[in-house]
């Protein structure tokens, strides 16, 4: 019933089979599971301590569900402030600072981070509690060394931002807020923070506007080595670079001409020209100096005669909603198309497969890591871009340019040796009935794949498949083993040290229940009070979540889980809840292993076998098992 998706089903079925199991260990841990996830965290207490090994096996566990059960006495009871295990010690210090006690907060978190140095958590509550004191550098410093630890933190944009502020870094806080409004477009408070900030301080916006007027006059496009060979002969892709565009900066690196797309010439000129691209009344403008050259109501593109010339898009704002946002100027290869929308105008990059591909491999993969895995991996982004021309079509391109398709970041993305393995596998594709496979991929998948069914909801050749170290699953495992597996760092070659952080390969984080309200639409369930998981795959991936408010209720389904639960890594984790004074959960803490959506090729489980000796094919064979490998082209 729990992975069918019967949450409360499965409860009450716990709860019986408890009552007449006669103290069996396994039922009551399962049991203790789902109340955590519940919220009810004194019953989850009360079933744990029944156990005969309670008082010596589970006191900090208990400590642990007291404190975040808003029980901090209880806790503080619990918790040995003698203790060398940086977790009890981590949190003892959450618990005396939510009773008030700062200065014993500030020991015994201090103390947890000179044992294990890992625990971006403790950093932020030692952040909160300096800026609190109004002792700001010293929150920087630690808000900066939690965001080190996991990059996903973006709740810490704000905090940090407003720290830089009171030390009187406004430039640093205008750059971070800037970052904060791209990964954060729900979040109110940030938009508000950056314009009291422009309001104080109007002179951070001139001095950006120069600082970019200089970047675009300096800069000039690189020139790049082509495509050997015939290059009629390789498919060309269409690339949705940015949408809703209201002006933009570009950059030509060779004589030019822009061409409406039927062919018709409008305007031609020479490198180095920087072009203001437009939304105007009549469509699209594009201006050179003080002087509108084109206005016009149809797509325009630019296009060079020469292939080993680029055009620069200037503050290219990427990544929206990610813990990667930012803005930078990107160069892009073939032709740069401009259409018309009816809210503002969309950039799409005309590129063929092959010189797509020499950015689209290191953007995803590290270019350092073994060849055979560089290979895998330009094979099965080959194999995703052609099984995905059309995609977004009625958007004018065939693929984002973004992680919804692959990571895209032009021609400084690109790096030798990633470049080498698109040469050494150019037209090979992961094929299934001679045809392209969407061969998904993602960064780590924890020891165990899952199929398109489970996180997309349709069938597809992606298999299930167990990492060639561990043993294939033959059934589901209970609530508490996979909690246990879950936080278990097991050898796999996904997990080998030298290609996956500790934190990407399993992972803890507390996402403030007002961030997950922001992403999950507040409007629909009012305050959160309750978030549980509703049916799971063989891996143990989440299938969908059920967010309940004061307000009503909503389900979040598959891979948007991600994002709208506050940006964590991978769907294959466990959920609970931090209670507040009055009982609302204030933080939801999701404990994960993985990172991406967990469908086909492990990026790091191949670069993991490349180093013990598997060659490319291999590899793909192992995580698409139902594929061929075939020559496209």
């Amino acid at each position: 019933m729990y992975y069918a998706g019967a949450f409360e089903e499965s409860l009450r079925a716990f709860a019986l089979l408890h009552a007449a199991s006669d103290g069996n260990a396994a039922i009551r841990d399962d049991y203790a599971r789902l109340l955590r996830e519940a919220g009810r965290h004194s019953d989850a207490m009360r079933v744990l301590g029944s156990g005969a090994s309670a008082a010596a096996m589970l006191k900090s566990e208990l400590g642990r569900l007291a404190a975040i059960g808003g029980n901090h006495a209880v806790a503080l009871g619990l918790l040995d402030a003698a203790s060398t295990d940086p977790e009890v010690l981590f949190w003892r210090g959450y618990a005396a600072e939510a009773a008030g006690d700062s200065r014993a907060a500030e020991i015994a978190l201090t103390r947890s981070l000179a044992i294990a140095d890992d625990n971006p958590r403790a950093y932020i509550v030692l952040a909160e509690i300096a800026a609190a004191a109004g002792d700001h550098d010293s929150a920087v410093r630690r808000y900066l060394r939690a965001l080190a630890l996991d990059q996903n933190l973006t709740a810490a944009f704000l905090p940090l931002a407003r720290s830089y502020i009171e030390l009187g870094r406004t430039t640093e806080a205008h750059s971070l807020l800037m970052r904060a409004e791209i990964a954060l477009p729900w979040n109110r408070q940030v938009r508000e923070t950056r314009a009291a900030l422009i309001e104080a301080v109007p002179e951070i916006e001139a001095a950006r506007a120069e600082q970019l007027r200089i970047a675009r006059t300096v800069a000039r496009p690189p020139r790049v080595t082509t495509l050997a060979g015939d290059r009629d002969d390789i498919p060309k892709i269409r690339v949705g670079l940015a949408e809703n565009l209201v002006e933009t900066y570009a950059k030509t690196g060779a004589r030019y001409r822009i061409k409406t797309v039927d062919g018709e010439a409008v305007a031609e000129g020479d490198a180095d020209t920087i072009l203001r691209i437009g939304d105007s009344s009549d469509g699209l403008s594009i201006v050179i100096g003080e002087d509108t050259i084109i206005e016009v109501s149809q797509p325009l593109r630019i296009v060079y005669d020469d292939p080993a010339a680029t055009t620069i898009v200037f503050d290219f704002a990427h990544s929206a909603g990610q813990f990667a946002a930012g803005r930078e100027d990107r160069a892009y290869r073939g032709e740069i198309e401009v259409l018309p929308r009816r809210s503002g105008f969309t950039l799409v990059n005309i590129v063929n497969v092959e010189e797509y591909l020499y950015s689209v491999v290191p953007s995803e993969i590290p270019a350092s890591w073994p060849t055979a895995a560089l290979e895998a991996q330009a094979i099965a982004a080959r194999a995703y871009t052609l099984a995905n021309r059309g995609r977004f079509a009625a958007r004018g391109f065939d693929l984002s340019g973004s992680v919804a398709s692959a990571f895209y970041r032009g021609v400084r993305g690109e790096a030798a040796r990633t470049t080498a393995a698109v040469i050494a596998t150019r037209g090979e594709i992961v094929s299934v009935a001679g045809r392209p496979l969407s061969a998904f991929y993602s960064a780590n998948h924890a020891g165990y794949t899952e199929t398109t069914s489970s996180v997309w909801e349709f069938e597809s050749p992606h298999a299930a498949v167990a990492d060639k170290l561990i043993t294939p699953r033959d059934s589901f495992i209970g609530p508490s083993q996979l909690a246990s597996w879950i936080t278990s760092r097991i050898e796999t070659y996904s997990g080998a040290p030298r290609f996956v952080s500790p934190s990407a390969y399993r992972w803890v984080t507390w996402v403030p229940r007002t961030e997950i309200e922001g992403r999950a639409g507040s409007s629909e369930v009012g305050t959160i009070t309750r978030i549980v998981t509703i049916g799971r795959g063989i891996s143990g991936r989440v299938e969908a979540v059920r967010v309940t408010g004061t307000e009503g209720e909503t389900v979040v389904r598959g891979d948007a889980i991600r994002s709208r639960m506050g940006g964590i890594r991978s769907n294959l984790f466990t959920v609970e809840p931090v209670l507040g004074p009055d009982g609302t959960p204030e933080f939801f803490i999701f404990t994960g292993a993985g990172w991406g959506h967990g469908v086909g090729m492990c990026q790091t489980g191949a670069a993991g076998m490349a180093a013990a000796g598997y060659e490319a094919h291999a590899v793909l064979a192992h995580y698409y098992p139902a594929a061929d490998i075939t020559a496209y082209y």
